[in-house]
């Protein structure tokens, strides 16, 4: 743009918010207070010279406030954020104070974080038999022998196997299938870890498989599928429990669970057994 007069300012301090106030605004300030009078002061406009860091696009170039993103004045820090936000839950601001809190600590503990996530990395498998995480190729829970070998329960994931062994209440084995059939997602039984669960059960020593799945439509055709092909091989199929949770309102509850809860009650005596 020809003619394109760029303002100068004449202020006591110029911040990051303020550099980001005029590039926000085109080079154009708005109008701040003056710390003496306490009163709003008007720009002066000069024209023929812009602010430092604030440059007249050329031709074909891209605009830029500061040479780093996010206002960053190291690179290395930058990379740092970039690769904490990629955690699931973790957001810009949360990286940012992780990376300066990494920063603070002294090497020794730093190098004792970076090595023990390079080992999570590089060292964790998966269990031969029931596919849970673990050290050694077979997982202690599997390796247990006051396990009982002739129950099984069907997990999605490998933190449903941590949500039910906090219970203390299961004494079987897992199984973790690493999913669920979606077809809409384009996952059907041979790209979950099936085909091991009917290895199992053709073994002879399984008995009774506990699917615990999700309580959804996915969750429930891999119920379906399951059920089907685990009593093709003579297993007894259960599932858990699904109802009103404790200390839960009944008003608060959706109608499709509260209608599931009718429809499996039992008898008191078995519902305060335990």
């Amino acid at each position: 743009m020809a003619g394109l007069a760029w303002p100068n300012f004449r202020f006591e301090s110029r911040t990051r918010y303020d550099r980001l106030a005029e590039c926000a605004m085109g080079g154009i300030r708005m109008p701040a207070a003056d710390p003496e009078t306490d009163t709003l002061r008007s720009p002066e406009r000069r024209p023929g010279n812009a602010p430092p860091w604030v440059q007249p696009p050329g031709r074909g170039q891209r605009t830029t406030a500061f040479p780093l993103r996010h206002g960053l004045s190291s690179t290395f820090l930058e990379n740092a954020v970039d690769q904490l936000a990629t955690l699931p839950g973790i957001g810009r601001r949360t990286a940012m104070r992780m990376a300066l809190d990494l920063l603070r600590r002294d090497t020794t503990a730093v190098q004792r974080f970076a090595e023990a996530v390079r080992k999570l990395r590089e060292e964790v498998r998966y269990c031969q038999d029931c596919c849970n995480i673990s050290d050694q190729p077979v997982c202690g829970i599997c390796s247990d022998k006051a396990r009982d070998r002739g129950l099984i329960c069907v997990v999605e994931d490998i933190r449903d196997v941590i949500a039910i062994e906090n219970t203390r209440q299961f004494k079987g084995l897992y199984h973790v299938l690493g999913g669920v059939i979606s077809p809409m997602d384009g996952i059907g039984p041979e790209d979950l870890r099936i085909g091991r669960l009917l290895e199992r059960a053709d073994g002879g020593e399984v008995r009774e498989a506990v699917l615990a799945l999700s309580a959804t439509l996915e969750g429930d055709t891999t119920c379906f599928y399951l059920n089907k092909r685990l009593h093709e091989r003579g297993v007894a199929v259960s599932m858990i429990a699904r109802g009103i949770s404790v200390g839960g309102d009944l008003e608060h509850v959706d109608e499709l669970t509260l209608g599931r809860s009718i429809a499996d009650r039992k008898p008191y005596e078995q519902s305060v057994r335990r």
